[in-house]
Order: C-alpha cells, then sequence, then structure tokens
C-alpha cells in the first residue's frame, strides 16, 4: 500500500496509489510495464529458446541416472557454491549476490503485480518474514555488488588487466540501481515495519522520500530488471539459467574417465569384434552431446581454468576458457545452418585450433577447478580422436607435438609399451624377487611400463615386491604377459589401439584368474580401476 504523507503522531504514514495503478498521461502504469517485460521477456525467452534447441543439436545421452546423487550435488554445488567458495574472496563476493538473488527473488513479481502476491497470496503470518527475507536479499546483494565493483576497479586481478570490463561493470551498476531503489519504494508503502524491514523504514524516518522520488525509484528498479533481462543472454551472464542444468546432469563418473567408441544396450563398450562406427570423434558441432554442449552458455568466465591450466601458463595456445567459449559462439555464428540439420564449412575443429586440441595434457585442473561443473577435456579429447583416427591430417605447427605421439603409438602397436623395448623383457625388473609370474595369486601387482623398463623406477616395482611379500601376502605379477594399459593411446586420441591393449589385458586377466591388482602407477591405477570397468574389467 502505498500513499501521501501524513502526519498521525510520530509515525510517518503514506496514502498514495501504488505506482503501478497510476496513470501517466493518458496510459496507465500497468500497460507501460507490460510493454516492458512483453519486449524484454520476449527477448529473454527467445534467446533462452534459441540457446535450448542448439544444445539439443547434440548427440542424445542419458544423464537422468543417479537422481539422489544429482540433487545432492545441486544442493551442495550449486545451491551451496561449494565449488565457488574455494576462492574466498572473488566466490564470497559472488555467494552474496548469488543468494541475495535468490531471496528477493520473489519480491520482483510482487513489484510487478502492485503488491498482489504480498497482500492477497502471501498469509498474513507470513508477510513480515518474507519481507525480512527480502530486504536481508537485497542488502547482501548490494554489498556483494559494491565489493566486486571495488575489486574489479581498485583492487584489479592480474586476469583482468588490460581486458574490457564493461559488460561485467554495467551488470554491476543494473545490481546496484535493482538494489538501492528497492529500499526506496519500501519507504513508500504504508505497511513498512521497522521490524520487517528495518531500511526501508529508516528511509522512510530519516530521508522521507517524496511521491515522485518512490515513483521514480520504482520504475528505475522495474526498467533496470527489463535491461538485465536484455543482457542475460547477450553475456556470460546466461549462466544464471544454464548452470542449474549444467551441475545437475554433470558427470558422475570418477573425473577423467574417458567414453568409449561405442556402448551396447547393457551400458558396455561395444568390443572391437563386433564395433561399427562410422566416424570416430568429434569435428562436427553435433558430434558433441547436448550435455558437452550446455557448457558453452553456463560458462561463468571466472577463468579459474584458465588460472590452473599448465598448458597455458607454459605459453602454449590452449586457454581452456577460450575452447567453452568457442562452443557457444560457433553455434551462434552458424545457428541457421545448425538448425537446418546440416553441417557449416568451418568444421568445430577449426574454431578450436589444431594448436589448441594437441597442447592439452588431460591433467583435468581445468575441470577439477570449474564452479558449474564444466568439462573441457573430452572436448579436446574427442577432436583429437578424429584427427588421430581418422583424419590423419595435421598442422605442420603442431608437427613437434604429434610426430612424437605417433612414434610412442607405433611402439605400443608393437612391444606394449611406449618406449619401443621388447615386450619379453618386460618382467626383467622382477629377477631375484622368488614371487610369482603369470600364476594365480590372491594379489597381482601390475607394474606399467614405467616401473617395468625405466630403470630409476624399477625401485619402485622392486620394493613394492618386497613390502607385499613382507606383509604375508600371496602376490604375483604378470611378467612378460602384461601388456600397457592403454593410457598413452587414449589421451593421444588412439581410442581403437586403447580398447586392443584393454582387451587383451582383459583376456589376460581371466585367463590367470586375477581377482586383485595392485597398481603404483597412478595412470595404471586410474584406467584398471575407472576406466577397465566398461569393457567387463
Amino acid at each position: 500500500m502505498f500513499g501521501e504523507f501524513e502526519r498521525q503522531g510520530a509515525e510517518p504514514v503514506r496514502t498514495m496509489e501504488h505506482p503501478l495503478f497510476m496513470q501517466y498521461g493518458p496510459v496507465p502504469g500497468w500497460a507501460i510495464l507490460l510493454v516492458l517485460f512483453g519486449v524484454s521477456g520476449g527477448f529473454f525467452g527467445y534467446q533462452v529458446w534459441k540457446a535450448t534447441k542448439l544444445v539439443l543439436v547434440g548427440k542424445p545421452e542419458n544423464r537422468f541416472d543417479n537422481w539422489g546423487n544429482r540433487v545432492s550435488e545441486v544442493l551442495t554445488g550449486w545451491l551451496g557454491q561449494k565449488k565457488v567458495l574455494k576462492d574466498r574472496i572473488a566466490g564470497g563476493i559472488h555467494v552474496l549476490m548469488f543468494w541475495g538473488f535468490l531471496m528477493l527473488s520473489s519480491d520482483m513479481f510482487d513489484l510487478a503485480s502492485g503488491n498482489q502476491f504480498s497482500q492477497k497470496v502471501l498469509p498474513e503470518l507470513a508477510r513480515g518474514p518474507w519481507n525480512l527475507m527480502v530486504e536481508t536479499g537485497y542488502t547482501i546483494a548490494l554489498v556483494g555488488c559494491v565489493l566486486a565493483l571495488i575489486r574489479r576497479v581498485v583492487f584489479t586481478p592480474e586476469k583482468l588487466k588490460g581486458k574490457s570490463q564493461l559488460e561485467g561493470n554495467v551488470i554491476l551498476l543494473l545490481i546496484m540501481t535493482i538494489t538501492t531503489t528497492s529500499f526506496v519504494v519500501e519507504a513508500g508503502e504504508s505497511t513498512v515495519s521497522s521490524t520487517w524491514e528495518p531500511i526501508g523504514a529508516w528511509v522512510a524516518s530519516s530521508l522521507v522520500p517524496s511521491t515522485s522520488v518512490v515513483v521514480a525509484a520504482y520504475w528505475a528498479h522495474m526498467l533496470s530488471i527489463c535491461v538485465f533481462l536484455f543482457l542475460i543472454p547477450l553475456s556470460k551472464h546466461m549462466h544464471l539459467v544454464m548452470a542449474f542444468p549444467n551441475v545437475f546432469f554433470h558427470d558422475l563418473r570418477p573425473m577423467a574417465t574417458m567414453e568409449p567408441l561405442a556402448r551396447g544396450e547393457s551400458g558396455k563398450a561395444v568390443l572391437l569384434d563386433d564395433l561399427d562406427v562410422e566416424s570416430f570423434g568429434a569435428v562436427n558441432y553435433s558430434d558433441f552431446t547436448w550435455r558437452d554442449l550446455i557448457d558453452g552458455w553456463a560458462c561463468t568466465s571466472c577463468a579459474r581454468c584458465q588460472d590452473v591450466c599448465p598448458a597455458y601458463a607454459s605459453g602454449k595456445d590452449l586457454n581452456p576458457m577460450q575452447i567453452i567459449h568457442d562452443v557457444r559462439h560457433y553455434a551462434n555464428d552458424h545457428a541457421t545452418t545448425l538448425f537446418a540439420g546440416e553441417s557449416p564449412e568451418e568444421d568445430i575443429i577449426a574454431r578450436f585450433g589444431e594448436g589448441s586440441i594437441w597442447a592439452c595434457t588431460t591433467c583435468h585442473a581445468c575441470v577439477e577447478a570449474c564452479p558449474i561443473y564444466i568439462d573441457h577435456v573430452p572436448k579436446l579429447t574427442d577432436a583429437r580422436r578424429h584427427l588421430m583416427m581418422e583424419r590423419m591430417e595435421f598442422d605442420e605447427s603442431v608437427e613437434a607435438t604429434v610426430l612424437p605421439l605417433m612414434a610412442t603409438i607405433e611402439n605400443l602397436e608393437s612391444d606394449s609399451n611406449p618406449y619401443g623395448l621388447p615386450a619379453h623383457e618386460r618382467g626383467e625388473w622382477a629377477e631375484g624377487l622368488d614371487v610369482k609370474v603369470a600364476e594365480p595369486a590372491e594379489y597381482i601387482y601390475f607394474a606399467g611400463c614405467a616401473a617395468s623398463f625405466d630403470e630409476r623406477n624399477k625401485k619402485v616395482a622392486r620394493d613394492t615386491i618386497s613390502i607385499m611379500k613382507e606383509a604375508g601376502l600371496d602376490v604375483g605379477i604378470l611378467g612378460m604377459q602384461e601388456g600397457c594399459t592403454g593410457d598413452a593411446a587414449r589421451r593421444a586420441g588412439n581410442e581403437y589401439l586403447f580398447q586392443m591393449l584393454a582387451e587383451t589385458n582383459l583376456s589376460t586377466f581371466e585367463e590367470i584368474g586375477v581377482k586383485k591388482i595392485v597398481a603404483s602407477c597412478p595412470h595404471c591405477f586410474h584406467t584398471l580401476g575407472k576406466e577397465y570397468k566398461d569393457y567387463g574389467g
């Protein structure tokens, strides 16, 4: 309820009409707001529809499993902002604005309806606590906004120096306008309470804004929201829409687990003898899954992935944040062609750049750092698969990287180790240890290529066996029957070779009756424990 100030004792009381229901010349306020929200809301809705449609161009993928785990991660990762808060300063500022907006969001509907929500929908007992929640939301969002501006303008992080901050600063100014005008609008309500709306009550009693000021504040508030709706889908703030599904549908498998060439109805990888694949890896935008593509619109441009990327730090072509931006920009640039079900002349590999694709170490530091669960690495490794297994042509700029990888793959094919050393020498590191070789044992120690052939690493393997025997364990090794797990081939893009090596090892495990495996090599540990499961391991 709004009104002119009238003195009743010591308390100011308003009787003015709500700005939404006022006449502005021949036009009622509600009609003006209807046009504003019709235009901005229509544009926002269209852009969200367009982005969703571009995402659904991707291949199907089942991410509707494990609802309990997904809901739990949404509560801690999206609502709780656990990964955002790993950066205590920037994360803390973001959390203030995020939680603030969640708390104040319902007030936008209330103001847009002329207080119909609070006066006619909310039970009377809930109005006071609701007003307190809303005012708290406006307050902490304003605090977060001011701190963010100070950080950007006064204490500018190194990664922001020299880059345009116009977009981010405009958004922050809009948020400041939305939050500050809310207190003036509150002051114009006859029901403003010093208990539930202390800041609004203070503005009413101390600043005593006039009717024209309250009306101006109301329209500045609503216009700022409308401008915000315009800017959200055109900027990084599209993450306000896409972060939730990105977190909910994130990959629940152990980090760095890669996807097989094809899966059968059982969900397991299709064995090589039964494999029928028309193309390998990703060369077109539509070769990625729909969940891969959401990442492009979910990115907040926080640059945390960039900050932890070893390739970027060493001056290589790769910037993991740019890869995610490329997905979105590529889709928008070729939207008409993609909607028609056709492939643009420019493929996604050209947009990423081969220098970026081959610079990735697949360490997944970017994935670990991302606060909204973006998967950067699979986009690059899928592109590698196509380059390595199908195109087989490489830019001259990446030959220094690719040629040694090709030599490594040849060694894996011929000798089942990346060094090209004779396979029959694989078990020689265990001479004199009196350990079972290629015999059934409770524990099989999988030495891996490095511990089998590298002189410095052989000591690790020998000491591991000695410790296990000292503990009284029944331990054995595979000797020359052990083969490379294929991890190097897989990360390099030769998925076919990886699967061939994996199937060979699994056949050996079955033949010997291997039940428990111990590995000291982290690559072997990951591949055997996390990735062989897809192949029946």
